[in-house]
C-alpha cells in the first residue's frame, strides 16, 4: 500500500533538509528505500477507478506508473538523493492520474533499482528513456540533477516533448544558449524554484526563463532546493495549473 504523504511529514522534512545542505549532485543514498513498484520485476497491479497500474515490464529499468494508458504522458525524473518512489509517496502520481494523465516515475540509470548505463552520457539518457518506456511527447518533470538529462534533450529534440517542468535544474548556464536558439520551437516550460534554494541560484531561473520564450517562473515561498518537500501542496498546485494549459 502506498504511504500517504500526510503520514510522513517528519521523514520528508529531514530528507528535504539533507538535500538543501548537501545538494543533489552527489551519489545516491547508500541504503535507499524500497520503491512501491518495480517494472524490472515484471509485476503489475490491477487497475483502480483511475485506471492506475504499475509500469509495464521494462527489463533493466525500474519505474512506477499511474493513470490511463491512453492518457497524455507525464514523465517524472528525480534528483540524486531521490527516486521514482518519492513521487509515489508524495501523491504526485495519483494526483495526475485522477486528472487523466499517464504519470510515469522512473529510477534513472545508476539510481534506485535501475542499473547504470556506462554507454550512455547523461545528455543521451532521456532519449533512451522515452524509447524504453514507450512514451510519445510527454511532459517531462526534471528536478535538480535530472537537468543534465532534460535540458540537453530539450535543446536537441524539442519536438519530442509536450512541455518541460524544470525544478531548479542543474547545468542551466551550460544549456541556456542552445535553448535560446530554439525560439518559438522551444517546448512550453514551467520553471519552479524554492525561495530559499541554496543549491541552484535564483539567477539561473531568470537565465532559463530568458532562454525559453513564453516560459513561466514560479517561486515557492519558504521552500528550499527540493521545493516539493516537505509540503508538496504548493508544487502540486503549480504543476496542475500548468498542465491544464498545455496543448
Amino acid at each position: 500500500m502506498r504511504t500517504s504523504p500526510r503520514a510522513l511529514p517528519l521523514l520528508l522534512a529531514l530528507v528535504a533538509t539533507g538535500a538543501c545542505r548537501q545538494g543533489e549532485g552527489g551519489a545516491p543514498p547508500a541504503d535507499p528505500a524500497t520503491p512501491a513498484a518495480r517494472s524490472a520485476s515484471g509485476d503489475s497491479a490491477a487497475g483502480d477507478a483511475t485506471g492506475a497500474t504499475d509500469a509495464p515490464d521494462t527489463p533493466g529499468l525500474a519505474s512506477i506508473a499511474r493513470g490511463p494508458a491512453e492518457g497524455p504522458a507525464v514523465l517524472l525524473l528525480h534528483g540524486a538523493r531521490f527516486r521514482a518512489a518519492t513521487w509515489d509517496e508524495l501523491g504526485t502520481l495519483d494526483l495526475l492520474a485522477e486528472r487523466g494523465w499517464r504519470a510515469v516515475a522512473v529510477d534513472l540509470p545508476g539510481y534506485g533499482d535501475s542499473p547504470a548505463r556506462a554507454d550512455l552520457a547523461p545528455a543521451d539518457q532521456l532519449a533512451w528513456l522515452l524509447d524504453a518506456l514507450d512514451l510519445v511527447r510527454p511532459v517531462v518533470v526534471a528536478p535538480s540533477m535530472s537537468g543534465r538529462l532534460a535540458l540537453p534533450h530539450a535543446a536537441r529534440h524539442p519536438e519530442t516533448l509536450r512541455a518541460l517542468v524544470a525544478v531548479a535544474p542543474v547545468e542551466v548556464p551550460r544549456w541556456a544558449p542552445a535553448l535560446a536558439e530554439l525560439g518559438a520551437d522551444a517546448p512550453p516550460a514551467l520553471l519552479v524554484w524554492g525561495e530559499r534554494d541554496a543549491v541552484v541560484p535564483a539567477a539561473h531561473a531568470r537565465q532559463l526563463a530568458e532562454a525559453l520564450s513564453g516560459s513561466r517562473v514560479v517561486t515557492l515561498p519558504g521552500a528550499e532546493h527540493a521545493c516539493y518537500l516537505p509540503d508538496p501542496g504548493p508544487f502540486h498546485a503549480a504543476l496542475v495549473e500548468f498542465l491544464a494549459r498545455v496543448p
